[in-house]
């Protein structure tokens, strides 16, 4: 089962916190992020990696690039009331499905 501790980890990292809100603004490859970001193409898509898995982006192909998104559960989940830990929970029962490991 996911915790709300982990979701807290995944959010609560800079960069991937950077990344959505980077995308916030629309899709973007990792170049484009790593560029806007200041940080290294590896990181990014290692970061991109975690956030794909919790299920807070979304990944396609264009041509021979890879765009990722907001997915659109973040804004649905958004219209859950109530406290950060019931949206969280919220999240992991409808979105993570176990998905979301971190590393220490």
């Amino acid at each position: 089962m996911v915790s709300v501790q982990k979701c807290f980890a995944v959010l609560g990292n800079d960069l991937r916190a950077g990344i959505l809100e980077a995308l916030k603004s629309g899709p973007m490859g990792v170049g484009e992020l790593a560029e806007k970001l200041g940080e290294e193409r590896s990181n990014v898509s290692h970061s991109l990696a975690v956030l794909k898995k919790c299920g807070f982006v979304d990944v396609r192909k264009s041509g021979r690039k890879r765009l990722y998104s907001l997915s659109s559960c973040i804004v649905s989940d958004m219209k859950v009331t109530g406290n950060i830990f019931e949206l969280m929970e919220y999240h992991i029962a409808h979105h993570c499905h176990g998905n979301c490991e971190l590393k220490k």
